[in-house]
């Protein structure tokens, strides 16, 4: 068959069409610029300074604009800048270009304890906080190549879910984004590492010395779990690292990209047969974000599959399973709305029940050839936000048939 297009004219195209499915994309100009983030870390001061710094082909970029926080203070730029409404617009970039600020670590919940904090001797956050989302606008086939550099007090070394260079380093990806920053939770300070690798996957358990982080602990409870999790979920992050710590920090999970913290004193199973660990690993597995009132499925899978997981794993009996469902539907009854903006605790209990309930009605239809399982791999390929009416269509595309749990 003739090829037509671009390639058609070209020896090179058909060439690269024949060795390579992607020849074409290979074949469009490529136009990379460098950027480089610089943090130091100022225990003192309890604040990051922050430097971005713009290399050749910059000016490849028309305009950036920088979702600011209210944790973030001390603009200055070498390039004309303006602010309002929560951003900071950039034009005008170039090689040479710099963009600094301070950023306070420190990030207190409602209850008095923090998710994200720094000490005299360690510090956790999240690479979200240090640069926020941007909105950029830049000529066709621009593409960015990031880099993060990490300095602290002399004694200090530091753990993100990047990979490290020879100089020290971390090469920040996010294909999906225009604008590639530094994301998911980082450590640093006087700092224990245990790595790992389980199922293709790189694990790495860090946290502060001296915090009663059970490194080896969850090294081991993931090596009876994340095999599960990887079947279930082929395409889970080949890179994980989970961050840990006690004193002032909050007394939960949270996930992020590549990445999840937990705190040092949660168990790996509670006594009602969930993990919270598992919960969080799920997240970062799937991928799962929600539209505006679908939390509830987010949340949901992640509670349903952080008990399926630990069943098919063998961390849990099936007589747990069971009594871990009737410990969910006596805390569901205190459930909100399922289209509220946040899944509270009785609202994911709630969702899990009506996850669970699909899944045995997939299998019930299918003869158990079909289960909630193909469903959550669908949902996680499209990688877009999802609602209720992507889960019914997800679940007719598996089943043929539309759902009588889903019919609400």
């Amino acid at each position: 068959m003739e090829p037509t297009g671009p390639l058609k004219t070209s020896l090179t195209g058909l060439l690269l069409l024949i060795l390579c499915p992607w020849g074409e994309a290979l074949a469009a100009p490529n136009h990379p610029y460098q950027v480089d983030y610089i943090a130091e870390f100022r225990p003192s001061e309890r604040v990051a300074h922050v430097t971005i710094r713009w290399g050749d082909g910059a000016d490849r970029i028309r305009r950036l604009e920088l979702r600011t926080h209210d944790r973030m203070s001390g603009f200055e730029s070498n390039i004309p800048s303006s602010r309002g409404g929560g951003s900071l617009v950039l034009a005008s970039l170039r090689s040479g270009a710099e963009l600094s600020y301070s950023v306070a670590i420190d990030s207190p919940r409602g209850d008095g304890a923090f998710d994200a904090r720094i000490t005299p001797d360690w510090a956790i956050w999240r690479g979200d906080d240090l640069v926020p989302a941007a909105r950029v606008r830049q000529l066709k086939d621009t593409e960015g190549e990031a880099f993060l550099t990490l300095k602290g007090p002399p004694d200090w070394t530091f753990k993100t879910p990047y990979r490290q260079l020879r100089d020290g380093r971390y090469r920040i990806s996010n294909p999906e984004r225009s604008f590639d920053r530094p994301t998911g939770w980082m450590v640093g300070g006087r700092i224990g590492v245990r790595v790992e690798k389980i199922a293709g996957v790189q694990v790495a358990v860090a946290g502060p010395v001296g915090q009663d982080v059970r490194r080896m602990d969850l090294l081991a409870f993931m090596s009876w779990t994340l095999p599960s999790m990887v079947e279930l979920l082929p395409d889970m992050p080949k890179r994980l690292l989970l961050v840990s710590a006690r004193d002032g920090m909050w007394r939960g999970g949270l996930s992020a990209g590549n990445s999840l913290y937990l705190h040092a004193d949660r168990p790996l199973i509670s006594e009602n047969g969930t993990s919270t660990l598992v919960h969080e690993l799920v997240h970062v597995a799937s991928g799962l974000r929600g539209e505006g009132g679908a939390d509830w499925i987010v949340e949901g899978f992640a509670e349903y599959y952080s008990l399926k997981l630990l069943r098919e794993s063998g961390g849990i009996t099936g007589r747990r399973f069971d009594r871990a469902l009737d410990s969910l539907r006596e805390w569901s009854k205190d459930a909100g709305p399922l289209d509220a903006r946040r899944s509270t605790g009785p609202t994911t209990a709630k969702a899990a029940l009506i996850l669970h309930d699909l899944d045995l009605e997939l299998q019930r239809k299918s003869g158990g050839e079909k289960s909630l399982d193909d469903v959550l791999r669908a949902l996680a390929a499209i990688d877009q936000p999802v609602s209720l009416d992507k889960l019914r269509a997800a679940q007719r595309a598996v089943s043929a048939s539309a759902s009588e749990v889903l019919a609400f």
